[in-house]
């Protein structure tokens, strides 16, 4: 599970995300359900028997993006930075 930062909230914003998600090649088709029920002494059949929880707890942090111009070079580069929300990234932001 990938979290966009930039979606969360200004920085210093604190977060909590909570994700319920299925396992991976832990899931049956209908047509496997169906077919493991006509086993003998199976008495109930379900195609989900996994899920994986995923929490994600945290601070926004102060996201900086720039150009440098590199004409000679070649094409403009972005570089970004990241960095926690401490308390100089919230008064300078």
């Amino acid at each position: 599970m990938i979290t966009d930062l930039s979606k969360l909230g200004k920085p210093g914003t604190h977060f909590v995300h909570d994700f319920f998600l299925p396992g991976t090649q832990l899931t049956f088709q209908q047509s496997a359900a169906k077919q493991i029920a006509t086993i003998a002494g199976v008495a109930q059949v379900t195609q989900g028997l996994t899920l994986l929880a995923e929490h994600q707890e945290g601070v926004v942090p102060k996201i900086v993006a720039g150009m440098r111009d590199r004409r000679l070079a070649g094409p403009p580069v972005l570089a970004v930075s990241v960095s926690p929300a401490g308390e100089e990234s919230l008064r300078a932001g």
